[in-house]
């Protein structure tokens, strides 16, 4: 942003998809706001990509008149064709999953992707599960996701857990997760902070059931006991309980399942983020003064 200031680019719009600063504290917090404010001072427009990122960026005194959620949130929105069960050569690789760990009736895959890191959650993921094998123990854990401990640590014990117990499946960063959401039972997503994370979109789209954190992005996805469940982040005892819960109630998940994809299809429909994020972008160039709608429009950009 500084960059663009020094050179004189009439249009520097700021798209915030979360605040690294919000699990800081003392003078690392402080002097990352100051930076943030900086960003938020060259901005002509500042986008957070959910509502209550933008309460939030207001609460700190943040932005303020140059904040706007386009749409209904998120930075992309999701392909609800993609995201489908209907596809059959998903349907196919999701049953080799299913086939290759021996997973049968009455065993439940609990699936979580993104980053491996403490500040998604996974120590608690972990724990909870280890709660749930206890009573299951065919259950299985998968892990979908890039290791990073070397940014963000998780204890020794929990790292050993995720190694050497059979039932935990390292599977690695993946390019189509489609085919684990449709094997998996119950995505669970424990992280700690977010903007507006696209793997719940992705699961909803999918017609997977959601146990999420109870975060900025994740409660704007979902309701809470009508299309998932939100469980206090950093609590593995009441992760465990949301697990617990929902394990062997098949009717609700297939509630919850269906909830979440028709407010997917209705909020956060790719097309129609698109046409607003294209919209908001002609309007601040128009505002510039520098170029025409017209000659944009003829850039092939």
């Amino acid at each position: 942003m500084l960059a663009a200031y020094l050179c004189r680019v009439p249009v520097k719009i700021h798209t915030v998809a979360g605040l690294p600063w919000i699990n800081y504290k003392g003078a690392t917090k402080y002097f990352m706001i100051q930076l943030e404010k900086l960003n938020y001072f060259l901005a002509n427009a500042i986008f957070p990509n959910s509502e209550k990122l933008l309460r939030l960026m207001r609460d700190y005194n943040i932005g303020n008149s140059k904040l706007k959620v386009i749409a209904s949130g998120t930075s992309n929105g999701i392909d609800t064709n993609w995201y489908s069960q209907n596809s059959e050569a998903v349907q196919i690789q999701a049953k080799n999953l299913l086939r290759q760990f021996e997973v049968i009736d009455l065993v439940s895959v609990w699936l979580y992707i993104g980053r491996i890191v403490k500040d998604k959650g996974i120590e608690d993921l972990v724990e909870a599960f280890l709660l749930i094998k206890d009573k299951f123990p065919h259950d299985q854990l998968w892990l979908v996701g890039d290791e990073e401990f070397e940014r963000d640590k998780v204890s020794t014990r929990i790292k050993k857990e995720i190694d050497t117990n059979t039932s935990i499946k390292k599977w690695g960063f993946q390019n189509d997760v489609r085919p684990f959401l449709m094997a998996a039972n119950i995505l669970v997503f424990p992280s700690y902070r977010e903007g507006f994370p696209n793997v719940p979109l992705q699961a909803a789209s999918m017609e997977c059931t959601m146990i999420l954190s109870d975060i900025n992005g994740c409660n704007e996805i979902i309701e809470n006991g009508v299309s998932g469940l939100l469980v206090p982040p950093g609590n593995h005892f009441a992760l465990y309980a949301a697990m617990h819960k929902l394990r062997n109630e098949q009717t609700l998940q297939l509630y919850f399942a269906q909830n979440a994809l028709n407010v997917v299809k209705k909020k956060y429909e790719q097309k129609t983020v698109w046409e607003s994020i294209y919209n908001e972008y002609m309007v601040h160039l128009e505002n510039s003064k520098i170029f025409s709608l017209n000659r944009v429009e003829n850039l092939h950009i």
